[in-house]
């Protein structure tokens, strides 16, 4: 074999090996085609934060408290209990049926209400003060004849205290005026129930 013949069978041999090379092992197929690149992992998105809950409403502040009424004026009244001297003298109306006036010595004095089956006091209004309180014992009660809305009243509790007054009603006690005597009266002294010191003219009333 001549130098030419060499270097043909050396040069036959590296193409063989190459053309193995290139075939995969003997196949004369295409290559396989290569694994796809994996995507990117995206990255997790966070859930919504939750809405925050609704804000109650303020309750409305509640309304203020009414103010207080203010008080009445107070009013003195007789009470019932059992006291307060001795019934000294009844005087009735001669010609109006169940008009009625009944004095004590220390209690003031009281007008009979039919209505009621009760007896109304009608000096209250003379007042209770240290001025006022020793009219309300009565020495003697009139009425007049000809006009049963008249009354007339001795007062005076005791002559030690000073003068006397008469009082005069034109509504049957309910309301009084009254004048200044020039001697005292003395609704319980002794003597206080053996009759009536007034009475009234019925021709010269």
């Amino acid at each position: 074999m001549n130098k030419y013949s060499k270097q043909l069978a050396v040069l036959s041999v590296l193409t063989t090996t190459l053309a193995a090379g290139c075939g995969g092992g003997g196949g004369g197929g295409d290559a396989p085609a290569p694994a796809p690149a994996p995507s990117p992992t995206s990255a997790p998105v966070p859930a919504p934060a939750p809405a925050p809950a609704p804000v109650p409403a303020p309750a409305p502040a509640p309304a203020p408290a009414p103010a207080p009424a203010p008080a009445p004026a107070s009013i003195w009244k007789s009470v019932k209990f059992g006291g307060g001297g001795y019934v000294t003298g009844l005087v009735f109306h001669p010609t109006t049926a169940n008009l009625l006036y009944a004095r004590t010595d220390v209690g003031g004095a009281y007008r009979w209400n039919q209505a009621t089956a009760s007896w109304v006091p009608i000096t209250d209004g003379l007042g209770f003060g240290a001025a006022e309180s020793r009219f309300h014992g009565i020495e003697s009660i009139a009425v007049d004849p000809n006009n049963d809305r008249r009354v007339y009243m001795a007062a005076g509790m005791y002559t030690s205290e000073g003068n006397g007054r008469l009082y005069i009603s034109s509504d049957r006690g309910d309301h009084w005026t009254y004048v200044g005597l020039p001697f005292p009266l003395a609704g319980n002294s002794p003597g206080r129930a053996i009759g009536e010191r007034l009475t009234v003219d019925p021709n010269k009333p």
